[in-house]
């Protein structure tokens, strides 16, 4: 992995002495995956077919990049699981504007891009093959679904399905984001208020997730004194002991589960707590 675009000639002399042969061998490695490398071509294709589009930046200079290409790219598993994939590989030299859209100040990079090109995962430095097999994969799972969900985008429904798929592929940030987005739109077209605290309850746990403990736990906190229901109240409760035992407050959190116990004994068993 190597800082982009500081130092290129210094890093291409570099990766001449130290690769040796080594580039030839990773081209012909990458060879194996049908890399596009027009961009607008890439997402037409894209859009036309609603397949997401995996991008990867590299440099003629950039000795992890041919790393990359002859030990990741150029593995059966990975070439096989690109298939599903719009594949666009893209010269961050040649192509400096996409690569300061994309805010790549390290190479390799890797996106998936959706049709439109929204990152759905980002990816700096070399990824190696098994790793590239395992994220492709669990991205491609769920895609249809997902990407059903990003065409109605003011749809509570679509950003709850977005949003489980984010969260299951490891984009907290998004998933977060799609959340809120339900919860607003549910308030203001005047829901039942179980419904929009079902969703807020998502919304707490996605906070957690992000690392903001502070907007979970008051979150959880309301919700758990003010829920309409008992299954929210009680999920409520489970979100406030999981902020303790995150900050490491087990007194709090074994306090929090006596009372779920007492009150909740349902909720304990169907939690399987």
């Amino acid at each position: 992995m190597v800082r982009y675009p500081r130092f290129r000639s210094l890093l291409a002399i570099a990766a001449a002495i130290v690769l040796g042969s080594a580039p030839a061998a990773a081209e012909a490695g990458a060879g194996l995956i049908p890399w596009s490398h027009d961009p607008e071509q890439a997402f037409t294709t894209a859009r036309e077919t609603g397949r997401p589009v995996l991008v990867n930046f590299h440099a003629d200079w950039c000795a992890p990049c041919h790393v990359m290409d002859a030990e990741t790219f150029g593995n059966a598993d990975v070439v096989e699981r690109a298939g599903s994939f719009v594949v666009l590989k893209v010269d961050a030299d040649r192509n400096e504007a996409l690569a300061d859209r994309y805010e790549v100040t390290l190479l390799p990079t890797t996106f998936v891009l959706t049709p439109t090109g929204k990152p759905v995962i980002t990816m700096r430095g070399v990824v190696g093959a098994a790793d590239m097999v395992e994220l492709l994969g669990v991205v491609d799972d769920g895609w249809d679904g997902y990407f059903d969900a990003i065409q109605r985008p003011a749809d509570p429904d679509a950003l709850e399905v977005a949003a489980t798929y984010l969260a299951r592929i490891g984009n907290a940030p998004d998933a977060l984001k799609s959340l809120r987005l339900a919860a607003s739109l549910l308030r203001s077209s005047g829901a039942e208020p179980a419904r929009v605290q079902a969703v807020e309850i998502k919304v707490a746990q996605a906070s957690l997730a992000n690392g903001q403990w502070q907007s979970a736990m008051a979150e959880f906190d309301r919700l758990s004194r003010d829920g309409v229901a008992r299954e929210i109240r009680a999920m409520a409760l489970v979100g406030m002991m999981d902020v303790h035992r995150t900050r490491g407050r087990e007194t709090e959190a074994a306090e929090l589960l006596e009372v779920l116990q007492q009150d909740y004994p349902d909720a304990i068993e169907a939690l399987g707590l």
